[in-house]
């Protein structure tokens, strides 16, 4: 159910995401969300935020800079 509108209706879509955190900046493309078709709020689910995380924190560790 959407938080936004109560609706259940949902897509399954894509994201783009640009995350800027500390001294790292990337763009990550084709993450798996879920869509609500009524207001088109974007829900990414427990797995894929951790992955994206995970590449946020490798990321960082590599050294890439903003």
């Amino acid at each position: 159910m959407c938080i936004d509108c109560f609706s259940d209706d949902r897509i399954n879509s894509i994201l783009v995401m640009a995350i800027r955190k500390e001294n790292c900046a990337i763009v990550i493309v084709n993450i798996p969300v879920s869509e609500c078709r009524s207001c088109h709020e974007k829900f990414i689910s427990d797995d894929v935020s951790q992955e994206l995380d995970d590449l946020i924190i490798q990321a960082q560790m590599r050294g890439i800079k903003a």
